[in-house]
């Protein structure tokens, strides 16, 4: 691992870890101290909102400037913010008004710094190393979420919620600076025009999908797979429930989607493999097939082995989508192009969820997760018959 990774891999895992144990706290807190779960879900809403609505322009910014430098100011503003909110828990300031605002803000913030390392990583490494670059980084992610829920109920008990964020604002801080050592060349801003205007650039990139039609179709699917593996999100505990299964069950299941998700980023961050088209659609169709087994049995021995196969499929798809995204897109490009996905998958998540809640109520919910099997399928097959020249 050469220094820039290392220092980029170190600052990520201490933020991601601060943010996952923030999410977790808070959620629990909110509740127990409303009482009501409505509060939880206009905290979700707000978090991914303004990303939708900020992150095509945010793409632009992000090309136009540094992105390390990018990515150092996010994270101290969020460390900074987070620090003000520290202060206004401990002296009992804290309003319920605040703590939106602040989650409004440090979504904007994530939508700059999100393409920012989308864009960063591929001039950390050679070409050859991008893929166990991209799965180290899904590797911490993993080991964030697995981790965040476990300490973030622990933390919240010993040292309560103003306790949680400071830890979560030391997090950011401390991303920050190891990313000020980071030192790279960053050849895109030789290629951008800051002349022009931010709709202009937009437009740019817009054609350019249009006309590069890997790109294209790899967004179509990406919109397609997240739409309908919505309904697993929503859905799986009413399947689960229906089944005659308990808790114990719903928990497991979610306990094997981490599991292979994480042995198989392990894998691929030690191990050096090239992505392509073919295993790209090859990892979308093992997913569907995954989920039309899961969907079809009853036998939850054969559900948690099915749920660990998704996890698995699910996480190899992520890690060679977005190292072939990233070799295919021009340097001066990525910031905007990767926004416009972020915007495009987040906008579709409250579409996916509220329409298989609703189409719940007339469709069994296995019939609809062999639909969802179907439709992955047949991403993986229209994937797998494109040209890929990156």
């Amino acid at each position: 691992m050469n220094r820039n990774l290392l220092l980029f891999a170190s600052g990520s895992f201490v933020s991601l870890i601060g943010t996952r144990i923030y999410q977790v706290a808070l959620a629990w807190w909110l509740y127990s101290k409303t009482g009501s779960s409505e509060y939880v879900g206009l905290f979700m809403i707000s978090s991914f909102l303004p990303a939708i609505i900020v992150s095509p322009f945010a793409g632009t910014v992000v090309d136009r400037h540094s992105r390390r430098n990018m990515m150092v100011v996010m994270d101290i503003l969020r460390g900074v913010l987070f620090m003000y909110l520290f202060l206004m828990e401990y002296f009992s300031e804290l309003t319920m008004a605040l703590l939106l605002i602040v989650t409004v803000l440090v979504s904007v913030f994530d939508s700059f710094f999100n393409p920012a390392v989308d864009s960063l990583l591929p001039d950390l490494v050679r070409k050859e190393n991008l893929v166990r670059a991209n799965s180290l980084y899904r590797l911490l992610k993993n080991l964030s979420k697995i981790l965040g829920p476990a300490l973030g109920s622990l933390l919240l008990k010993v040292v309560g919620l103003a306790g949680v964020i400071l830890i979560n604002s030391l997090s950011f801080l401390i991303s920050g600076i190891f990313e000020m050592f980071i030192k790279v060349e960053e050849k895109h801003l030789k290629k951008v025009s800051k002349e022009r205007k931010m709709w202009q650039d937009i437009r740019s990139a817009l054609l350019y999908i249009r006309s590069v039609r890997f790109i294209l179709v790899t967004i179509l699917v990406i919109a397609i797979m997240n739409f309908f593996t919505g309904s697993m999100h929503v859905l799986l505990p009413e399947h689960v429930s229906k089944l005659g299964k308990s808790e114990w069950v719903y928990g497991t299941l979610m306990s094997m989607l981490s599991f292979g998700g994480l042995i198989v980023t392990f894998l691929m961050a030690t191990i050096k493999t090239r992505a392509s088209v073919k295993t790209l659609g090859l990892n979308l169709v093992g997913y569907g097939l995954a989920v039309f087994v899961f969907a079809m049995t009853g036998n939850h021995w054969l559900m948690f082995a099915m749920y660990f196969l998704i996890g698995i499929f699910q996480t190899l798809f992520n890690i060679n989508v977005i190292t072939l995204l990233q070799l295919a897109i021009p340097e001066e490009m990525r910031g905007k192009i990767f926004s416009l996905i972020s915007a495009v998958s987040f906008s579709l998540l409250p579409v996916s969820y509220g329409f298989f809640g609703f189409l719940s109520s007339y469709v069994a919910t296995a019939h609809i997760f062999i639909t969802t099997s179907m439709a992955l399928i047949a991403g993986g097959v229209l994937i797998s018959l494109q040209r890929f020249e990156g």
